[in-house]
């Protein structure tokens, strides 16, 4: 069997190393991979393509923690990532269950978090956040639960009140056109963008009589 002659770390990446069996470079390794190796050890070649597979699955991991780095994911936006990037599905499948054992993917907090998100900064109708949580993937009864709090009318007025200063100098019907259709596009309700549209104007008439 080939034997360990050498454990030498990268130049360019100082968390990698290379192995090198019988006085040749073999294969490369995250640092994190190599404590039960040393000089002189022998491989078998089951012995090196399990280390290859655990390395695969650590470079993998690396890539998703980073992905989850910039705002949390859903495991599918995380699946997704992973295959654009090659990933073999068996190694996909290691990393998804490690980032759910370690809680750092969780659906039912992602879809809190994507509501309470758009509540606050960009409110949004019942029926897009639907849309938007399931092009993440997140079953459908985990959005029922993270949507049954949401207060549509309230999320359409305060939408609509950023919306208003922007439309201020527009004659009355094109401002009601206006409004309603940047409502009706963020996924309100028909009768909701009705109730606001009607007050806004009301509110517009007793301000500018």
């Amino acid at each position: 069997m080939p034997t360990i002659t050498a454990i030498k770390k990268q130049r360019q990446n100082r968390k990698r190393v290379n192995i090198h069996l019988d006085g040749r470079f073999s294969f490369d390794l995250a640092l994190n991979q190599t404590d039960l190796l040393r000089v002189g050890h022998q491989l078998s070649q089951e012995d090196i393509t399990e280390l290859q597979i655990k390395d695969e699955v650590e470079k993998a991991f690396e890539r998703a923690v980073k992905y989850l780095s910039y705002r949390p994911r859903t495991k599918t936006e995380v699946r997704r990532r992973l295959e654009k990037l090659k990933f073999h599905h068996n190694v996909i499948a290691s990393v998804i269950d490690r980032l759910l054992q370690n809680k750092m993917v969780d659906d039912v907090a992602f879809a809190a978090f994507w509501v309470e998100n758009r509540t606050t900064f960009r409110p949004r109708g019942r029926r897009a956040l639907l849309a938007e949580l399931r092009n993440k993937g997140v079953e459908q009864e985990i959005i029922d639960a993270a949507l049954a709090g949401v207060d549509e009318a309230a999320a359409a007025e305060d939408a609509a009140k950023r919306r208003v200063p922007r439309l201020a100098h527009l004659p009355e019907l094109e401002f009601r056109h206006k409004l309603w259709g940047f409502l009706r596009r963020r996924g309100f309700e028909h009768d909701v963008i009705v109730m606001v549209v009607d007050e806004l104007l009301r509110d517009r008439r007793i301000t500018t009589a």
